[in-house]
């Protein structure tokens, strides 16, 4: 079985990266010549960084214009397509893999390559304090994602949404939706993967014996999350809730912006500007139109990317 792994570092060398460390100790666990792994490192350092001595088998690509996640994982996947590797499975810098995760992995990218609609593998994702962050499922109605029953393994039915850290794609499901969407670069570029995914009959295979750790920035607003990434959050969520969930999905994000300013803020160490921010967030979403939304979000991802000018999301 092949598979390329792409770790994201931002700031970050690959000797302190947890999500680097962590594949290869797991990789040392299986008996040799079980598993094909080729291991990309993408580093989004703006300006460069000299990443240290690297395993000669390990590619360094460095992008110091900072293209986001979504452009270190369409250049490892245009890489798979090139060397005919089946499977893209990708990290950001802090993910901690557990040791037996390619054990448990392999078997279940082996059952799910016989199936076409299947296009990808999602763990169970913890963050430190045991809480289970991904995957999840949109509710109706309701402020909370459904949480899959801990542990489960199968391929539910409905459309299923997780974190894009230590998700393994079928590099042909991702060819087939041309990449991860540029104008999400990093914020909720999931969301509107996995929704692009669902929308053309694909399904996850949910592997709820994997259990991974992450650290999620939004849970520690003060210590994580500076204002302006806070800010490109908050667009980037907006921009996905006006394109893919229409009406119903504008009044649940209203709801979800209330519930932060009421609750939620407090609780994740929210500054006087991240208060603010949600605040006028939520005003946008009371006073100002789609269409007028949508125009400063196009806006705002031509200022980062110049070569997506000529596409829109409305």
């Amino acid at each position: 079985m092949r598979i390329m792994a792409v770790v994201v570092l931002y700031h970050t060398l690959p000797v302190n990266s947890r999500s680097f460390q962590s594949l290869q100790n797991a990789s040392r666990q299986l008996p040799p010549g079980s598993l094909s792994l080729r291991v990309m490192l993408y580093d989004n350092t703006p300006g460069g960084q000299k990443p240290g001595e690297l395993p000669a088998d390990v590619i360094y690509q460095a992008d110091p214009q900072n293209g986001g996640t979504a452009a270190a994982y369409n250049h490892a996947m245009e890489v798979a397509v090139r060397e005919g590797i089946a499977w893209l499975l990708v990290l950001d810098q802090d993910s901690g893999l557990p040791v037996d995760f390619f054990r448990k992995l392999c078997p279940a990218l082996l059952f799910a390559a016989q199936l076409d609609t299947v296009a990808a593998v999602v763990p169970c994702i913890a963050c430190g304090d045991g809480r289970i962050t991904s995957p999840w499922q949109k509710r109706n109605y309701g402020l909370r994602p459904r949480r899959l029953p801990v542990g489960f393994i199968g391929i539910p039915p409905q459309a299923v949404y997780a974190a894009n850290s230590a998700c393994t794609f079928k590099v042909s499901a991702l060819k087939a939706m041309n990449g991860f969407d540029p104008r999400f670069p990093l914020w909720s570029s999931d969301l509107f993967m996995f929704h692009r995914l669902h929308q053309n009959h694909f399904r996850l295979l949910v592997a709820g014996h994997i259990h991974v750790e992450h650290e999620a920035s939004i849970l520690d607003l003060q210590a994580r999350s500076t204002p302006a990434r806070y800010e490109d959050m908050l667009l980037a969520e907006e921009a996905f809730y006006d394109q893919c969930l229409g009406r119903r999905g504008h009044l649940m994000l209203l709801a979800i912006l209330l519930h932060r300013l009421l609750y939620k803020l407090w609780t994740t160490h929210g500054s006087v500007r991240h208060f603010q921010m949600v605040a006028r967030f939520f005003l946008r979403g009371l006073f100002r139109t789609r269409r007028h939304r949508m125009r400063d979000w196009e806006e705002s991802a031509r200022r980062r990317n110049p070569a997506i000018a000529g596409n829109s999301l409305s």
